[in-house]
């Protein structure tokens, strides 16, 4: 056939995803029709990315492509899979004998309720979907027991530019700061993250910990002169924090893949991560993080008591190495993955 009708769909389309998606453009030479549910944060500067091409819709609402002015694309990529605003398009499409490609941000996490779910995927909705695209390996394992095949498993779906994260730093010349990200709230382990800190802050007085975010746990930490907050910033400055900092730590007790992490590495971060965190299994290695099991104090604790008593080398390589391991993810990897999907779907 000649080339396929294509459009994406994001359900809350962050800035990033805006970028990720002009790069599949650009990287195809076709501007394809981009839907979209609008995120919590602003969504300033989205419509200049993606142009006329990006749609957005109401959450929850079913449409018609006729309804969007829109007709009906041979492959139809979008998030998620209970989505109504996205569901009534895909049948539309699949009824037309288009192909649908789920983006499934979710990692293996072998809990019962994951496996149940694996099984009710398997025999009621794997048939509806062509293919998976999913952020790195252990959402790969998922699409696997999800029922995708080797084959009509592709990964790369998220990443941030390093137009914006770039190491710029070399680390003997970083602060001895430890840098949290994100928002200040119970799934991200943060009190147990500062309290072990807190513990150890006597011993290495060196070293400070500064936590960039907004969220209902702020009043509950405690200050000091080695403990600050501060409030929500653009990528640009997180980018310029990241890289006065020698350690990125996130201590969530549930996350996807973490783009925070991406961003992190392409800073050339050394990295103290929760072993569950989906970035963790493409992003964090031996050279370059230091791993716990569970968000608890005393495993942060030991985590840190191992990380801050690195040598200068030690950090030295960790840059490299986190330099390194972000390049497999960004706008490049993600327009190269959707030409890969684009021809497995029609080799």
């Amino acid at each position: 056939m000649s080339s396929p009708l294509i459009v994406v769909g994001w359900n809350g389309l962050p800035a990033y995803g805006s970028k990720l998606i002009q790069a599949g453009r650009d990287h195809l030479g076709v501007q394809f029709p981009v839907l979209g549910t609008r995120p919590d944060v602003p969504t300033e500067g989205m419509e200049d990315v993606l142009g006329e091409g990006l749609i957005w819709l109401n959450a929850g609402r079913r449409y018609s492509w006729k309804e969007l002015s829109l007709p009906v694309p041979d492959l139809f990529i979008h998030t998620g899979w209970k989505y109504p605003h996205f569901i009534s398009l895909a049948d539309e499409v699949r009824a037309n004998g288009g192909k649908i490609v789920g983006m499934f941000d979710n990692c293996w996490k072998l809990t019962p309720r994951q496996f149940i779910g694996s099984i009710y995927f398997r025999i009621f909705l794997r048939r509806k979907y062509f293919a998976a695209w999913v952020p790195g390996k252990s959402g790969k394992r998922l699409a696997n027991q999800l029922g995708f095949g080797v084959k009509r498993v592709f990964v790369g779906m998220y990443g941030s530019s390093s137009e914006v994260f770039s190491n710029k730093v070399p680390m003997s010349k970083r602060k001895k700061q430890i840098l949290f990200v994100g928002r200040l709230i119970n799934r991200k382990g943060i009190l147990e993250l500062v309290e072990a800190f807190r513990q150890l802050s006597g011993q290495f007085s060196e070293w400070d910990l500064l936590l960039v975010g907004d969220g209902d746990l702020k009043q509950q930490i405690s200050l000091s002169d080695k403990i600050k907050v501060m409030p929500f910033q653009q990528p640009s400055k997180v980018a310029e924090l990241m890289n006065e900092s020698r350690i990125f730590a996130l201590a969530s007790r549930e996350e996807h893949w973490g783009l925070v992490v991406h961003e992190a590495s392409l800073c050339g971060c050394a990295l103290l991560i929760q072993q569950q965190i989906g970035a963790a299994f493409d992003l964090a290695q031996q050279g370059n993080a230091v791993v716990f099991k569970k968000t608890n104090i005393s495993l942060i604790k030991e985590a840190f008591m191992k990380i801050l008593n690195w040598s200068e080398l030690e950090y030295e390589n960790a840059n490299t190495a986190s330099v390194g391991l972000a390049s497999h993810f960004g706008p490049d990897v993600w327009a190269r993955a959707l030409e890969d999907i684009i021809k497995r779907a029609y080799e």
